[in-house]
């Protein structure tokens, strides 16, 4: 009976641990460009349920991945010119460093502002009481 026992927890303690382990890897996707949508969320989860019984570890994630290919969604690289002043734009994905170059910083707001339109709520504090 103990032998069952220790069996059963040294098989517990390793699925948490491949369990972790899958959910780094999937961070490590998400950092390459893997996009944190539903589709994608749901297209791994359904891949894993089918072919692994839902079991996630870095080796399966790996498989969920190669194998759902095609209905995942990827950002793509962004493109960064050469400004006339002769610096380079800086990323959209971080903020804007502090030695960057006044051309820079005002490309950077330009892009960003294209990007994410600012869209004030209805209702919120306007000029009339």
């Amino acid at each position: 009976m103990s032998r069952d026992f220790n069996a059963e927890l040294l098989a517990d303690v390793r699925q948490r641990n491949d369990h972790e382990r899958g959910i780094a890897r999937l961070n490590e996707y998400v950092r390459q460009g893997l996009e944190e949508t539903d589709q994608n969320r749901d297209a791994i989860i359904e891949w894993l349920k089918k072919n692994v019984d839902g079991y996630l570890s870095p080796a399966n994630v790996d498989l969920a991945i190669e194998k759902s290919g095609n209905t995942l969604s990827w950002r793509t690289a962004e493109v960064l010119k050469t400004l006339p002043d002769g610096t380079q734009q800086l990323p959209l994905d971080k903020p804007v460093p502090w030695n960057a170059s006044k051309a820079q910083a005002k490309d950077w707001l330009a892009r960003h502002r294209e990007t994410h339109k600012y869209q004030r709520a209805s209702s919120s504090f306007g000029s009339k009481f």
